[in-house]
């Protein structure tokens, strides 16, 4: 009986490891299959083609956009054609805020924080 106990206890033991490794690699799948980066987030466009669409917040709409240099022509909130890769953004006189969209994805920039 003693040495039934004690094996019962050796198949336990590593149990709660089991339980936790498994709950790291869910969390891991989750944190990277997420479709987001600091400065906004994305999903596939419907035609395979790369979009941008600039977002403030509530409070407050972003007015003269420029990205990569040149005045932004499409409003806040409106998706415009764009090359996937590295942009930079700025808006009002702000700060320049740069981020990559990836190919075939319509990308909403909505972070204009540090």
């Amino acid at each position: 009986m003693l040495s039934m106990i004690h094996k019962w206890k050796s198949l336990i033991r590593p149990l709660p490891l089991l339980v936790l490794s498994l709950v790291l690699v869910a969390v891991f799948f989750v944190l990277t299959g997420r479709n987001s980066d600091l400065r906004g987030t994305w999903k596939a466009s419907k035609d395979g083609n790369t979009y941008l669409v600039v977002k403030g917040d509530d409070e407050w709409t972003p007015t003269a956009i420029h990205v990569d240099g040149a005045i932004w022509p499409h409003r806040a909130g409106v998706a415009g054609r764009i090359a996937p890769g590295i942009h930079s953004i700025n808006c009002c006189g702000g700060g320049e805020y740069g981020f990559q969209i990836p190919r075939g994805v319509v990308y909403t920039f909505n972070y204009w924080g540090p």
